[in-house]
């Protein structure tokens, strides 16, 4: 299910990083989706270090 879910979000960033060119955002939108990818690199490596601290099995 993990798998599923990150497959799924390395979807959405890849169509972002796509079709990021095509974006017509103002300073205040910018600087909001920087913020938000900032927010989402901090929920990633929460779940970096959570997987690592589970024990492993097979």
């Amino acid at each position: 299910m993990l798998q599923d879910y990150l497959s799924s979000a390395h979807t959405a960033l890849l169509l972002c990083r796509a079709h990021a060119d095509r974006f017509e955002l103002t300073s205040e939108e910018a600087s909001d989706a920087a913020h938000r990818i900032s927010l989402s690199i901090a929920e990633l490596e929460d779940l970096q270090q959570d997987i690592g601290k589970q024990p492993v099995y097979g």
